[in-house]
């Protein structure tokens, strides 16, 4: 199971962190557009504006995108 795995990351602990830095854009992006006033039930508006996570998971997402693709560039992958 542990060989599938790193064999799902190319053997490369850089397509490991670029991976992760996808999957956390998708998890600020699902944060940012959640209303969690109802949680909170004191009215305050805690969470990101719609534009602050947009900008962010925008950013992580493509971070991430680019470090992949940089590492795959020039390795000679399995």
């Amino acid at each position: 199971m542990l060989e599938e795995l790193k064999a799902w990351f190319k053997y490369s602990e850089t397509i490991l962190i670029a991976r992760a830095e996808v999957l956390t854009g998708f998890v600020i992006s699902a944060v940012s557009l959640m209303d969690w006033s109802p949680l909170l039930s004191l009215g305050v508006d805690t969470g990101f504006t719609w534009k602050q996570g947009a900008v962010i998971r925008g950013i992580t997402v493509v971070k991430g995108l680019v470090t992949e693709l940089a590492r795959r560039r020039n390795a000679n992958l399995p």
